[in-house]
């Protein structure tokens, strides 16, 4: 499997997360407007984040649709980091705001409990910096996945931080309003050993968690629900303004969706890189490309320990490349060896390549 910017079954990476990011926006018209609606927007800077919502969908809406048609690609791009950089600028400037609101007066920890959530602003500067990365990395690259599941673990974060001091504000009175805690921890730390680590037993763990995040997010949604409804209001909207926040357990749906983006193209590029895709002599500097005696270029078999072969360089550092076992048996004497095409190398003599295993250098 070639590295390309499409995830399996053939949907376009770039299009796929920035539909992800439209629906945040979309999302975010509604929950920013209910959560200002506990002080019925006593200062005018809180219209902000929902003027800025709808602004971002009606600028990224038809930026995607032009998007997916092949039309406009420079004004859908242009879109996106516009939207980006502005909406990066309105999540910090609204967790400032919110910490301004009792934390900066008193700095004491009960004064972070209390106030106005610091932490979900900060959800303005993630989408923000999604569009950007979406369109300053290009999505057949190893870090684009890398960057999608770095956000995710952003999100969790603050998401601890969030479930964390709203939980907090009544004692965790319920024994189950613990779980999203030790669920979003849970979270934090798969996410985190999942950037370095890309063997497939883990992704496999790692997909067994983020299912975990969405039945927590659910059965968050319900409990809150039923609490609000259930309120020691007669008004049942009031009992949704003042009550459990009833949107907020969706951000585990929303977080565990975002994550599965990027570590579904973690594992298609490492599936790219141990089928061989890219050629080993790429970056060497004789500009030849070692091959099996039967001309076949060597191709990683899956499950095997790689070996390691180094090419010496003009500067004289040893260039080192990951190769499969199966070359053990070849001596590099007996390696059939080919001239690359023109302009896939440096001019310069084919240089002897040394073999050695795990870094060994065996001459």
């Amino acid at each position: 499997m070639a590295r390309t910017g499409h995830l399996a079954g053939g949907a376009d990476k770039a299009a796929v997360l920035d539909t992800f990011v439209l629906g945040n926006y979309a999302f975010l018209i509604l929950d920013v407007y209910l959560a200002h609606l506990v002080n019925r927007f006593r200062h005018g800077a809180e219209w902000i984040p929902v003027g800025f919502s709808a602004a971002a969908v009606l600028v990224l809406a038809p930026a995607l649709v032009l998007r997916l048609r092949g039309r406009g690609p420079s004004f859908a791009h242009h879109a996106g980091l516009v939207v980006g950089y502005a909406s990066v600028a309105v999540g910090l400037a609204g967790v400032l705001y919110h910490l301004d609101s009792q934390f900066f007066s008193q700095w004491t920890v009960r004064s972070l409990v209390y106030t106005a959530p610091f932490a979900a602003p900060v959800a303005y500067a993630g989408l923000g910096f999604l569009l950007l990365v979406n369109r300053m990395v290009p999505s057949r690259d190893v870090e684009w996945g890398q960057w999608v599941v770095f956000f995710a673990l952003g999100g969790f974060v603050g998401n601890f931080g969030l479930a964390l001091c709203d939980h907090a504000m009544n004692g965790f009175f319920h024994a189950t309003e613990w779980l999203p805690v030790f669920a979003s921890a849970m979270a934090i730390g798969f996410l985190g050993v999942a950037l370095v680590e890309q063997h497939e037993g883990f992704f496999r763990v790692s997909v067994a968690v983020l299912a975990l995040q969405v039945v927590v997010g659910v059965v968050g949604f319900y409990l809150h629900l039923v609490a609000d409804i259930n309120g020691l209001s007669s008004s049942l909207f009031e009992n949704f303004i003042h009550g459990a926040p009833v949107f907020a357990p969706l951000l585990f749906v929303d977080l565990a969706c975002l994550a599965m983006i990027g570590l579904w193209d973690m594992r298609s590029q490492g599936a790219s890189e141990r089928g061989g895709n890219v050629p080993l002599a790429d970056v060497g500097d004789d500009g030849v490309e070692p091959t099996l005696p039967s001309g076949e270029p060597h191709a990683p078999r899956r499950g095997r320990k790689p070996w390691i072969t180094s090419v010496p360089s003009r500067s004289g550092e040893r260039l080192h490349h990951r190769v499969p076992r199966q070359c053990r048996s070849t001596p590099p004497a007996t390696l059939a060896r080919r001239r690359l095409p023109a302009g896939r190398g440096p001019p310069g003599p084919p240089q002897e390549l040394v073999w050695s295993r795990l870094g060994r250098k065996e001459m």
